[in-house]
């Protein structure tokens, strides 16, 4: 059971990084649009779906200790 936690800390990483990139091209290039389309918006979604489940193994290996 410890390999979800550490396949949830590694994707939300590679999800806040295609999402900074995202931003960086979208400050760079703002008629692309690359935030204001659909993969972005669930790509967000799932890096705050992630986010909330990954803090819950945290804060229950924290409570364990």
């Amino acid at each position: 059971m410890k390999i979800i936690p550490r396949i949830l800390a590694h994707t939300a990483i590679i999800l806040a990084l295609v999402l900074i990139t995202l931003l960086v091209f979208d400050y760079l290039n703002p008629s692309m649009e690359f935030i204001n389309n659909t993969m972005s918006k669930v790509a967000i979604g799932i890096l705050c779906v992630i986010g909330f489940i990954n803090a819950g193994f945290v804060l229950t290996a924290i409570r364990r200790r």
